[in-house]
């Protein structure tokens, strides 16, 4: 009897952020870390519209963005999305907005602005554990 060997599913990678320059800098790391299928939207509304195509396993979204702000689309995910994982990205660094993102099930959160080397090996740690 021949065994079918268990196909290793791709990862897919969403970067949500409003700032464009700051989807390009997270693109260049997260593909550093050999995720080659990274999708790029500008608002809440567009993440949450990329969840509803395909299977996302890791997210990064910005807490500040138009349409939809990334605490409303972190709750939509611990929601319905319960396989994908999520990293918060902001500019501000309030307790109370990282104890909220916590609270919905954000696994880690970035403070902007970052060292790309600092980001590169915190995104490494949480790659390795996601994508065995």
């Amino acid at each position: 009897m021949f065994w079918k060997k268990k196909e290793k599913k791709r990862p897919v990678v969403l970067i949500a952020d409003d700032d464009s320059v700051m989807r390009t800098i997270l693109r260049s790391i997260v593909e550093k870390l050999e995720c080659k299928d990274v999708i790029e939207v500008g608002d809440g509304n567009e993440a949450v519209a990329e969840l509803e195509k395909q299977r996302i396993t890791l997210a990064i979204i910005d807490i500040n963005m138009p349409e939809m702000d990334g605490l409303e689309v972190l709750k939509i995910i611990s929601e319905k999305y319960e396989d994908c994982s999520v990293v918060m990205i902001s500019g501000d660094a309030a307790l109370d907005r990282i104890n909220k993102a916590s609270e919905l099930g954000a696994i880690d959160f970035i403070v902007k602005p970052f060292k790309t080397e600092a980001v590169e090996k915190k995104l490494s740690k949480i790659t390795k554990k996601l994508f065995k």
